[in-house]
């Protein structure tokens, strides 16, 4: 900051003083000087730019976490909620967890992963693929096989995965350690060596290594001279998938595993594995294969006396519609996340505004009572947030944290109503995005159709849904529309009780569709949270 100190000629000042004084003989000096410190003045104002500190403001200190498990997979466990489904899911009594796209499989896939490597023996294989890895093998699966071959070559494929998958992580985990433990020595060099002398996967990733091995599986049936549609033999088909004799891998694999503790083996975003043309017949075969498959593995590690448990997470909507139908699951332990608890939400989301304030002597009380106004559009807050969030936490978080932001930027002492309403016309739009996926994974022709039911307004008949959907999608594709959108909470039905969409039915599609049974005199309703896009 610029200053000017004046002192006479001939007088004493202190010494720190003295040194940084400008001195003068006559009046007239000072006015040169003033025009000097004036110009200095000026130049600073040029340069200076003003940093604001952070204010102390409760609203900053608040945060509810990231929307997406993954990009909060370190902190996740300070906050996350234990459900029944998660315990299930971590002692492997639960297979098959269903949920819509942002209920949280994803944070129970990540909490049971994490709370099973804390025991260091245990072998914890986790895969999440990318997106179109296995298009190739699903091109040459339609191409050239029968179907009476599909399924059983699909089941070896996805067995043959899961073998090779547990040999990398147990060389992965156990590459130091192999070395100063005499029992695991010599068991983890032969598996090693028999790993790398006939693998086809390779390294990278395991979205590289997946395309890597059916891409080899493709060329293999190719080198055999079967290049005709045909049902290929047990012996035949098998020396395709595996390429050599599998035996000796089971073996060394076992071998290994009984001085182990659990394997565990996680399969998550299964739904990213069909293409951009829409899930069809062959996607719930490839993933009925997978189930079986890993059903298969633990019924050859149950007999060599080896802890198997698996889970897979799969989305709600393709359970229902393409794979529920498909396979006689048996044992198999199948369970939807989906929450329908309003007090089981309630405290998900009081765990992570509270996670902020570990050790300190606050309630929750004095803490939401301090950072937001107590009603939106007369329904306390929290009300709104969990309606308006189609009761999905990935949602609930994302709302929260966009007039949480809000507020602070404009500097607010607390979140006010304008500041949530904003932010449900900005979760409206992503809602419309989302969805729009979601329609186009089970019918790709019912891309956008969102904007075309949201122009009807918040009250419509059931009929007037129709016509607009049949604009878009051939007749005998107007029901699998409607039981999406049902499913991804987008429209309910003016019930009995109300209006009730799919998470006030215990997720039950069929009774909403009961409730809309007719065309005419039942109101089919827009979410609120669509519905405030056109408000």
């Amino acid at each position: 900051m610029p200053f000017l100190l004046f002192a006479q000629e001939g007088h004493h000042l202190p010494l720190d003083l003295d040194e940084v004084a400008v001195r003068f003989a006559q009046p007239a000096d000072v006015d040169r000087y003033i025009r000097e410190f004036r110009e200095e003045v000026y130049e600073f104002e040029e340069e200076f730019v003003e940093a604001r500190g952070i204010d102390d403001n409760l609203l900053e200190t608040v945060n509810c976490g990231d929307p997406t498990a993954e990009n909060e997979a370190a902190s996740l466990y300070e906050y996350f909620l234990q459900t029944e489904q998660y315990r299930l899911t971590f002692r492997g009594e639960l297979n098959v967890i269903l949920g819509r796209k942002g209920s949280g499989k994803t944070a129970i896939f990540l909490q049971v992963r994490d709370n099973t490597r804390v025991k260091k023996e245990n072998i914890v294989v986790d895969l999440a693929p990318e997106n179109y890895q296995l298009l190739k093998l699903k091109e040459f699966v339609l191409a050239k096989l029968a179907l009476g071959t599909r399924k059983e070559f699909i089941s070896a494929f996805w067995e043959y995965i899961v073998l090779l998958e547990i040999t990398y992580k147990i060389l992965e985990k156990d590459q130091k350690r192999a070395k100063y433990d005499s029992r695991l020595l010599e068991k983890y060099q032969r598996l090693n060596e028999f790993y790398n002398s006939r693998v086809d996967t390779g390294s990278g990733d395991f979205s590289e290594r997946l395309t890597r091995l059916a891409d080899r599986i493709v060329e293999r049936f190719g080198q055999s001279g079967d290049g005709e549609k045909q049902s290929l033999s047990s012996s035949k088909l098998l020396e395709i998938v595996y390429g050599a004799e599998i035996r000796t891998l089971r073996d060394e694999i076992n071998a290994y595993l009984r001085i182990k503790g659990v394997v565990f083996f996680l399969f998550d975003n299964i739904d990213r594995f069909w293409s951009q043309t829409g899930f069809d017949a062959t996607d719930a075969l490839i993933i009925v294969g997978l189930i079986e498959g890993l059903q298969e593995v633990k019924k050859r590690f149950g007999r060599a006396k080896i802890d198997f448990e698996w889970a897979t997470f799969i989305r709600s909507d393709v359970f229902e519609f393409v794979v529920k139908g498909m396979a006689d699951y048996g044992k198999v332990s199948v369970a939807s996340v989906e929450w329908n608890d309003v007090q089981l939400i309630e405290n998900m989301f009081e765990n992570r505004v509270m996670r902020g304030f570990a050790g300190k002597s606050v309630t929750w009380q004095d803490v939401w009572n301090s950072i937001t106004v107590p009603t939106v559009k007369g329904k306390p807050v929290l009300s709104f947030l969990i309606e308006s969030s189609l009761m999905r936490p990935r949602y609930l978080i994302r709302l929260f944290e966009t007039a949480r932001r809000r507020a602070v930027t404009l500097r607010k002492k607390v979140i006010e109503e304008e500041d949530y309403l904003k932010a449900q016309e900005e979760l409206g739009w992503q809602v419309m995005e989302d969805v729009s996926h979601e329609l186009t994974d089970v019918v790709p022709e019912a891309e956008d159709l969102l904007f075309d039911l949201t122009a009807l307004g918040p009250k419509t008949s059931l009929n007037e849904v129709r016509e607009v959907i049949l604009k878009r999608v051939k007749p005998e594709r107007v029901d699998p529309v409607l039981d999406v959108l049902i499913w991804s909470g987008c429209i309910g039905v003016d019930g009995p009780k109300g209006p009730t969409y799919i998470s006030d039915c215990g997720f039950r599609r069929p009774f909403i569709r009961a409730l809309m049974n007719d065309g005419n005199k039942k109101m089919v309703l827009l979410h609120p949270t669509l519905s405030s896009l056109i408000a």
